[in-house]
């Protein structure tokens, strides 16, 4: 009885030890962000991982001197931030982390 209750034990153990590292695996994605001028402080911000090269993400931002943050072209052709770009800057301001 206490060897199958030491089999058992082990089984289970590696069973949840391979979750674990399957979940983890996917999650440790190796990323960096890029930031491609298109003009004036406007940028394409992308994320890029590492190991493969293929892009996960990819946004309009404005440099302000607070830091990047979304924006979009306006009916005028004009640039500006956009709503959550106002507010995440509105939020870097006053020093909240916005949540």
């Amino acid at each position: 009885m206490n060897k199958s209750v030491k089999a058992l034990f082990y089984c289970f153990v590696v069973g949840v030890l391979f979750q674990v590292m399957q979940v983890s695996a996917a999650s440790w994605v190796n990323k960096k962000t890029e930031y491609i001028k298109v003009e004036g402080s406007i940028f394409i911000e992308q994320t890029v991982n590492s190991g493969t090269g293929e892009i996960l993400s990819k946004e309009t931002v404005m440099k302000t001197p607070k830091g990047f943050f979304q924006a979009e072209r306006k009916a005028d052709g004009s640039w500006g931030l956009t709503d959550k770009g106002r507010a995440d800057q509105a939020s870097s301001e006053s020093g909240g982390d916005g949540y």
